[in-house]
């Protein structure tokens, strides 16, 4: 199985792109960056992603 770097938050299950600034993730074993670039969720999205978990909470917790 390989999976593809896409440069996304998860929010609610959703891949979003940030709306902070722009960085790229780093492969020290190779010393190089990797693409594409990673866009840093602001504050209106950690509290979206912090509302959204809050509200499933109950229903995760049913589970186990």
């Amino acid at each position: 199985m390989s999976n593809t770097i896409q440069g996304l938050a998860l929010i609610n299950g959703q891949p979003v792109r940030g709306a902070g600034k722009a960085f790229q993730a780093f492969d020290p074993s190779k010393n190089e960056a990797l693409g594409p670039d990673f866009n840093a969720v602001d504050a209106a999205q950690v509290s979206e992603a912090c509302a959204l978990a809050g509200a499933a909470f109950d229903t995760y917790r049913a589970t186990t």
